[in-house]
């Protein structure tokens, strides 16, 4: 009486009644499901309430869109979901299967045996039909030149299942090829682990920071592994520049990740990111013994920066001049020259030099 009162408008059911009900939901979804199965199953249309129209054989699909009011085939559909989900088929199997275990299991419960019983069964079975497929499995090798065909069939054998054979066969070498470059990314974790381990190596116990520049591009995820180890990666530097960073803060650059070693690293006080205009600026300071540097050259305008470049590139070469000669000449002359750069607005000039 009290569930009566705390919900008037519930069904109540007694254990045998609820049992029942619960096995005729997994046959319900498992009757809508099995001609889905398989190469020559049947293609389903979906209505919508707008009266759009899908066809499907897919049952990750049809589970989606059917709408689903007993919470045991919901639970059912949520177990075929994750199924879906975690190996990418057998949706419709999962159903399937899950239904039959059930229709049997009715047949012990009418004949007086206790479902705890069956539970306990069902969890025995589990065990052995894994350890059967461990020791049933055909174990196949991946490593760096994977077995295309092994992928191929296990592709095709998945998209004959919702697709037509010649289309599914189509898109087979377009599958394994995906995820074939997707498995590249196994190797790319690999590296950027190894640059990690350095900068644990060399950055441990001490304030130092750890700065990666690659004159190519740097994915995303590598970017995110590297910004959690607490490493600044730049990338896309101009050959030129790495060139320059390599006489400016020593060390040396490198082609592979297996070439890295602590010697190899060069060494700066500062690095630091400033926006120029509308530009961002890497800046590198307080190198030790450098042998290149870089003059920034401000300016209102493209007339006063080329003069600007042009009486740095005159001063800069008599100073080397006078180095490499050890000795001058002295003139007397009087230039008399005014320069006055007051517009906030400047325009920004880069010349670099080496010794």
């Amino acid at each position: 009486m009290s569930l009566r009162v705390l919900n008037p408008n519930a069904e109540v059911l007694n254990k045998s009644a609820a049992l029942h009900m619960n096995i005729n939901a997994a046959k319900g979804l498992q009757d809508v499901l099995k001609t889905n199965l398989g190469p020559k199953g049947t293609i389903k249309m979906l209505v919508g309430g707008a009266g759009d129209i899908k066809l499907t054989k897919d049952g990750n699909t049809l589970l989606k869109e059917m709408q689903i009011q007993n919470p045991t085939a919901i639970m059912i559909a949520r177990t075929a979901v994750a199924q879906d989900d975690i190996s990418g088929d057998g949706t419709t199997s999962t159903v399937l299967f899950i239904g039959e275990l059930m229709k049997q299991s009715e047949r012990y419960i009418d004949e007086g045996m206790h479902p705890r019983v069956l539970v306990d069964g069902f969890e025995i079975a589990k065990r052995a039909t894994l350890q059967f497929l461990e020791k049933f499995k055909t174990p196949v090798v991946m490593g760096d030149e994977p077995d295309k065909e092994i992928l191929k069939m296990v592709a095709r054998t998945t998209l004959r299942t919702k697709l037509y054979e010649a289309l599914a066969d189509q898109l087979t070498d377009i599958v394994v090829n995906a995820v074939s470059a997707s498995a590249e990314r196994r190797s790319v974790d690999e590296r950027v682990k190894k640059i990690i381990e350095l900068k644990n190596k060399v950055c441990s116990g001490n304030d130092n920071n750890f700065v990666v520049i690659n004159q190519k591009g740097i994915d995303p995820p590598s970017l995110d592994l590297l910004a959690r180890a607490g490493i600044i990666a730049l990338r896309r530097a101009k050959r030129r520049n790495m060139e320059r960073l390599v006489l400016a803060c020593g060390g040396e650059a490198v082609n592979s990740v297996d070439d890295l070693t602590p010697d190899c690293l060069g060494w700066a006080g500062l690095v630091y990111e400033h926006i120029l205009g509308e530009e961002k600026y890497t800046f590198v300071e307080n190198v030790k013994n450098p042998h290149s540097c870089t003059i920034l050259i401000k300016g209102p305008n493209d007339h006063t920066i080329a003069q600007i470049k042009d009486a740095v590139r005159d001063g800069l070469r008599a100073v080397k001049n006078t180095i490499e000669d050890e000795s001058v000449v002295l003139v007397s002359y009087n230039i008399k020259l005014v320069s006055s750069i007051t517009d906030d607005h400047n325009d920004i000039y880069f010349m670099t030099i080496s010794k």
